[in-house]
């Protein structure tokens, strides 16, 4: 082989080692961006899901503080009603303690009639 024919083939060799960089390099630049691509998207599913669940939470708070009001609503009722109740019991009782009062002293009135026309 000559020198010049060597020189060629050098070249041919030096040229498709060039060619395999370049798509080396492309090769590598695709993955990259492929990397960065994913990795962003992936950043914006996690936002996504981060800003789902502290709306989800935000809901889920809103509706316990709102079943908690309810609660203590529904309590309050509830004792107001019993409260109501017994003072109506409390005032029944009063009523029958002044009508035995009344009794009682009707009786001892009696009593005293009956004691005092006594000789």
């Amino acid at each position: 082989m000559t020198v010049e024919q060597k020189v060629d083939q050098a070249t041919s060799n030096i040229e498709i080692l060039i060619d395999q960089v370049g798509r080396l390099t492309e090769s590598i630049a695709e993955m990259r961006f492929a990397i960065v691509e994913g990795f962003a998207e992936t950043r914006r599913e996690m936002a996504e899901g981060f800003a789902e669940t502290r709306r989800e939470m935000a809901e889920g708070f809103a509706e316990t503080r709102r079943e908690i009001s309810e609660g203590f609503a529904e309590m309050r009722q509830a004792s107001n009603e019993r409260l109501a109740q017994l003072e109506a019991v409390v005032d029944r009782q009063a009523i029958v303690a002044e009508r035995l009062a009344a009794t009682v002293e009707r009786q001892a009135q009696l009593m005293e009639r009956m004691f005092s026309d006594r000789p």
